[in-house]
């Protein structure tokens, strides 16, 4: 790995985070991780494909086809191969993966490979809550907090959140 770039991750657990306070979108980070990355390198004229790498932009981000967004970073990235892969929590470690798989393989000489992840753009709506006696289930549009491996919201205390499940906001 020749050059890195660190966006803000930020979510609940942050003191700064709040979230009904607008976020940047997935192309702002798209663009700031691979301009920054691209700085270290020397430019877009020195990569050869880009892997961009994400769980949920389909669902989270109405947006499946994140290698069209590789023009944005920069106008050198144009008409050169990009593909976008998925792999959970490992996403991201997939796109360097699959980086350093073209550069073994000699296909390419360098790979820009991002990992990037908004999801802001979802609410809970319905928790499943472990409880002393049993599994509640609780619907709500509540702000949850999670700190010192305690999950707390709507009254109630635990140390293990079973399942939040999502939908657009």
């Amino acid at each position: 790995m020749t050059g890195g770039y660190n966006t803000v991750s930020m979510g609940t657990g942050r003191n700064e985070f709040h979230p009904k306070k607008p976020r940047p979108d997935l192309e702002h980070y798209i663009k700031e991780a691979g301009q920054g990355t691209l700085k270290q390198i020397g430019g877009a004229d020195n990569v050869d494909e880009t892997v961009i790498g994400n769980f949920m932009a389909a669902r989270f981000n109405k947006q499946a086809h994140l290698t069209g967004f590789a023009p944005i970073i920069d106008d050198g990235l144009q008409w050169k191969p990009a593909i976008s892969v998925e792999g959970a929590c490992g996403s991201g470690g997939l796109a360097l993966m699959s980086g350093i798989k073209s550069v073994l393989a000699e296909t390419a000489n360098v790979v820009l490979s991002l990992g990037v992840e908004v999801q802001n753009t979802v609410k809970a709506v319905l928790i499943f809550w472990l409880v002393p006696d049993g599994i509640k289930i609780v619907k709500t549009d509540m702000h949850i907090s999670f700190q010192d491996n305690l999950v707390t919201g709507q009254g109630h205390t635990t140390k293990k959140l079973v399942m939040i499940v999502l939908v657009p906001a």
